[in-house]
């Protein structure tokens, strides 16, 4: 017998036996069940379709709705409101005025006589430029060691690679002066005659020349046969400053050497300031005093700012302040200038400094009574002996979890960032146990990758039997804090929070490295109401001083010259002082503490170029006029004054009928094109009835195309003579026959009427001519029309419009209950209950579907096996036949 080979499934033997096509018969022995699916899920999804067409209308009505008669309206169009009737325009006479908008009372002519001023806001402009010359430092010949240098110079937006050759005459100075030359030489054929470099001989450092970044005079000659360009002394060449309008910036080139420094100019050096770069590195004019400032502006305080912050750190700051300012720089005029945000006389601006000198390096104003510095790099010791001593139990803990592979870790403080030391032990088979000895080394040993050998060096006071830790470094400022401390190996050596290289008043002079002399100039009172200036000098470098404390310091300072003097919390404060000043080494100490090597107080810089605000001034019938600002309401017409003008000047005011008319006419417009689609809705065929939603096996039969054509047909007339859809469109007609007692006229008085035609199911046919006409001359008549509160035409169609496509959920339109809508989900609709039952009644078909496959599977799949069995037993029978034989 031949068989059929057939689909195996699971457990399932498809006519392996009995040569029949299972899978065909099973799915024809279902094709009742199958039926009634596809006929349940068609439904569904004409209930889908259904649901998303009646959304859609809801939302098309609400548009319709919220355009003409809510409060989200425009005035151009909300026939409600009596914005829309009171529609004023208004016109001037000259451009010096321009009109933003008139009230519905606004007199219908205002003559002013004449504009003598604007207002103004209060401007504070810096005095002068606020960026420093750009001037190099000491240069030394010797550094220039190869052959040619390179780096990038950025003038006004253009960037070029400036290269140039050393100098090599054999003579120092003659070659640093040929290297310039070279140098000059590169810049004239990048930028022409716009930058270049000038040997300075410093007075103060003979035989010693830095450089000045100038803009050259050039005379075109040969440049020792080379060719080129060199600047000349005689009056034909020479030099001149930098053009304060030119924005220059250098940086050195990637990856080569870097020479800028060799020149004498810090990388990223500009000549002008520049919004991510900090204040300590700004090219001011005026040095910056102190690492804080603070100050305020108009009686608000800005403070927060350290020399680290940036400058457009400062900006912001002060812009975002209530201070009611914006600060802005010019790099043009190279100024600072900040502008009150009102106009007018009470927009002047007060700026007092408290803190620093920032306000008087921008503004010129005098600057604080203090200066603030920080004591970060500056060390009272170079050794700190653990305060307590090494917890003999946490040792053994420590040691143990790291003999048994455990990490631990050892924290300390250095240049006030926590550094974290993990120790952790390889242990292998033959590895011995480690030593405090061992735990040190293996400590050192990251220290010293971390900082360089020995600049951070961990030690105990004994080898053999060890009590204390000692920790030493001459190059770093190391501490402890809370966090440090908690640390298991920290705690364990017996390091606290008392441990620290940070100053305090105990630490001598010696201790914290100070040298040089520095002398401190303050007042002191003389006799009742009197007082003297008086200096104290402090030289660091003799050896009596070097064993005072810092304590010592604070009160020789004060008693000998009136100058308020304290360290604390990191930073040194210095007040009251008429100025202080280093020598020799005296001036790196300041430079280090302050930022400067000499600091003065109470001074001011270039004044500042202040235009007080003004307000605006005009004439109106002879009588003057006086606002701060140049915005404002006269007469119910809100202005905005441009300039200033001799007059005189009309302002004339009117009814703005044509933006009535517009109204109406666009309402006109959606109204027709809303019922036309309602209208098109409820009388389309109802094709639908005869195109049947596809079940998945006929789409996967047909195109894209295809399927596209037949669900246009299928969707066709699913809402033909729609219920609620009728009633709507039959509320909307009859609210627009009605008439209004008082109002003396009908919607057809004003040009507006329904279409005489069935075909357009009543569509409105506007008269423009008559519509400006009833505006024109019964304008209180139409909007008593419109919006009588019990019989006005805009008052009905809004009640219509709600009753049909409310979305509150408190009292939804019909439509809504109908199908709810895609904004607000509820399940209380009638669609979504119908769409509920379906599923409901799919999922116990499908459920019937797989019990009814499953059983005839079983039972032809038992078939099957009785067959197999009965065709062995043949087998066998037919072989035994055949060997008696």
């Amino acid at each position: 017998m031949a068989s059929s080979i057939n689909t195996v499934s699971g457990n399932r033997v498809a006519g392996l036996a009995s040569g029949m096509d299972t899978e065909s018969i099973v799915e024809k022995m279902l094709s009742g069940t199958q039926s009634k699916i596809d006929k349940q899920t068609g439904l569904k999804q004409q209930l889908e379709w259904k649901q998303e067409m009646v959304r859609g209308i809801i939302t098309d009505i609400n548009t319709f709705h919220d355009k003409y008669f809510s409060f989200y309206s425009s005035a151009n169009t909300n026939l409600l409101s009596n914005a829309f009737y009171n529609t004023m325009s208004a016109s001037s006479s000259t451009s010096a005025i321009k009109v933003i908008s008139a009230a519905s009372n606004a007199a219908g002519k205002v003559n002013i006589d004449s504009i003598s001023q604007l207002a103004s806001a209060c401007t504070v402009t810096s005095g002068g430029r606020v960026s420093g010359e750009l001037k190099g430092t000491t240069i030394d010949p010797g550094l220039f060691t190869e052959d040619s240098y390179s780096f990038e110079m950025t003038l006004d937006g253009v960037r070029r690679t400036i290269t140039f050759q050393k100098g090599n005459t054999g003579d120092a100075g003659q070659d640093l002066e040929e290297t310039i030359n070279n140098l000059n030489d590169s810049m004239y054929r990048a930028f022409g005659t716009a930058v270049g470099f000038q040997l300075d001989k410093d007075p103060s450092h003979p035989g010693t020349p830095s450089l000045n970044l100038t803009q050259l005079k050039w005379e075109e000659t040969l440049n020792g046969g080379k060719g080129g360009a060199v600047p000349k002394g005689d009056g034909a060449g020479g030099y001149v400053p930098v053009d304060i309008s030119r924005k220059l910036y250098m940086e050195d080139a990637e990856g080569s050497t870097k020479v800028l420094s060799l020149l004498g100019f810090r990388n990223e050096a500009s000549n002008k300031l520049d919004y991510n770069t900090s204040l300590d590195s700004l090219p001011l004019a005026t040095a910056l005093q102190g690492k804080e400032f603070a100050f305020s502006i108009n009686g608000v305080e800005i403070n927060g700012i350290t020399s680290s912050s940036t400058l457009g750190d400062v900006i912001s700051k002060i812009n975002t302040s209530q201070a009611g300012v914006r600060v802005s720089y010019s790099s043009i005029e190279d100024k600072f200038i900040m502008e009150s945000k009102t106009t007018g006389d009470i927009s002047n601006i007060s700026l007092e400094q408290t803190a620093g000198n920032l306000l008087t390096a921008m503004f010129g104003v005098k600057s604080g009574d203090s200066v603030t510095g920080s004591l970060d790099g500056v060390k009272s010791s170079g050794n700190l002996v653990s305060a307590e001593e090494i917890n003999a139990d946490l040792r053994d803990a420590v040691l143990g979890g790291i003999n048994g592979g455990t990490p631990h870790i050892f924290s300390l403080n250095v240049d006030g960032k926590d550094v974290d030391i993990i120790v952790k032990r390889e242990v292998t088979a033959d590895s011995t146990d480690w030593t405090m000895n061992d735990l040190v080394e293996e400590i050192n040993r990251q220290l010293e990758e971390e900082f360089g050998a020995g600049k951070i060096v961990l030690s105990l006071d004994s080898q053999d039997s060890p009590t204390r830790a000692v920790l030493s470094s001459a190059d770093h400022l190391v501490s402890f804090n809370e966090e440090n401390c908690n640390r298991d190996i920290t705690s364990m050596l017996g390091f606290t929070e008392a441990n620290t290289q940070k100053p305090d008043m105990q630490s001598t002079l010696g201790e914290l490295g100070f040298s040089g002399k520095i002398t401190f100039t303050g007042t002191q009172p003389e006799t009742p109401g009197s007082s003297v200036m008086k200096s104290v000098t402090i030289d660091f470098d003799d050896p009596a001083a070097q064993g005072q404390t810092v304590e010592w310091l604070v009160n020789q300072v004060q008693s000998a010259a009136g100058v308020d003097i304290s360290f604390e919390n990191g930073s040194v404060k210095i007040g009251s002082a008429g100025s202080v000043t280093g020598e020799g080494d005296g001036k790196k100490l300041l430079e280090t503490l302050f930022g400067t090597d000499t600091l003065t107080f109470g001074t001011a810089g270039a004044a500042a170029d202040i235009t007080e605000g003004k307000n605006a001034k005009l004439s109106v019938n002879g009588k003057t006029v006086e606002r701060n600002t140049n915005s404002f309401e006269i007469e119910g017409i809100t202005l905005e004054l441009t300039d200033t003008s001799s007059g005189p000047i009309t302002l004339t005011t009117n009814k703005d009928t044509d933006k009535i008319v517009e109204g109406f006419k666009s309402f006109v417009e959606d109204y027709n094109k809303l019922i036309e689609q309602l209208n098109d809705r409820i009388s389309e065929s109802a094709t639908y009835k005869k195109y049947a939603p596809l079940t998945e096996e006929q789409r996967k039969a047909m195109s894209d195309r295809e399927v596209e054509l037949w669900e246009e047909k299928a969707k066709e007339g699913l809402l033909r003579n729609d219920s609620n859809i009728s009633s709507f469109l039959s509320d909307m007609r009859t609210a627009l026959y009605q008439s209004v007692d008082g109002a003396g006229l009908a919607l057809y008085d004003m040009g507006i009427e329904t279409s005489d035609s069935w075909r357009d199911n009543g569509k409105l046919i506007l008269d423009e001519s008559k519509l400006k006409a009833a505006v024109s001359t019964n304008l209180e008549g139409v909007q008593k029309l419109m919006t009588d509160k019990e019989k006005g035409i805009g008052v009905l169609l809004d009640t219509a419009v709600k009753a049909a496509a409310n979305v509150s959920t408190g009292s939804p339109g019909s439509l809504v209950s109908y199908a709810g809508t895609k904004a607000v989900l509820t399940t209380d609709n009638s669609l979504y209950q119908q769409l509920k039952n379906v599923s409901n009644t799919l999922s116990n078909l499908n459920i019937r579907y797989e019990a009814e496959r499953t059983r005839y599977w079983n039972q032809f799949t038992a078939m099957e096996q009785a067959i197999s069995n009965l065709n062995n037993q043949s087998s066998w029978l037919t072989q035994q036949f055949s060997s008696g034989g």
